[in-house]
């Protein structure tokens, strides 16, 4: 019901599905899977500002690889500082974090 399947770049449908669907909204979840920088950047500088306290965002690909700290991780501490958020879980290679404060 609240899952949709959107076909295409990132970069080309992610501002229609932030006007169609979040508008003023939150997001409480958000499963980041882009495997590198580019991406995975576009998409956590476009959706920090709807994050909130508690979201948690899980990384399909954050470490545990050579030049791991290139791709998501990268992304990551490129858009959010390290006092916005904590670690909750590990695999393999996935790591989930929790959005400590309201970030703006």
């Amino acid at each position: 019901k609240n899952v949709v399947i959107i076909k295409g770049k990132i970069e080309e449908t992610l501002d229609d599905f932030i006007k169609d669907n979040l508008k003023d909204s939150k997001i409480n979840f958000m499963h980041v899977d882009f495997d590198t920088f580019t991406p995975t950047n576009y998409v956590l500088k476009k959706l920090k500002k709807f994050t909130k306290k508690n979201t948690v965002i899980l990384f399909d690909e954050l470490y545990g690889f050579p030049s791991w700290k290139e791709h998501e991780f990268k992304a990551l501490i490129n858009n959010f500082n390290k006092e916005d958020y904590d670690y909750i879980a590990f695999s393999l290679k996935q790591a989930a974090i929790i959005i400590n404060k309201d970030i703006n």
